[in-house]
């Protein structure tokens, strides 16, 4: 099992699988964020910084999986 499926829900697990870089919607659909809140934590010196095309933001999909592994809490262990 891959450390993203410990902490995501299934459906962001096949997200991840389908992709190399991630859009802000996709990010957006993954953590269950708002716009808001997405750039509120986009602000944060330890998320991984985009790869800005055009008007496009894209964030490669190992950066954001590392990022969540040491920032979200698995679920499963608090109890």
């Amino acid at each position: 099992m891959n450390t993203s499926q410990k902490i995501l829900p299934s459906s962001a697990s096949k997200l991840l699988e389908d992709n190399i870089y991630l859009n802000m919607s996709q990010l957006m659909k993954l953590f269950s964020f708002s716009r808001n809140t997405l750039y509120k934590v986009m602000k944060r010196p330890d998320f991984p910084k985009c790869l800005a095309l055009t008007n496009r933001k894209l964030w490669k999909k190992t950066d954001i999986i590392k990022w969540a592994d040491s920032n979200m809490v698995d679920s499963s262990k608090e109890k």
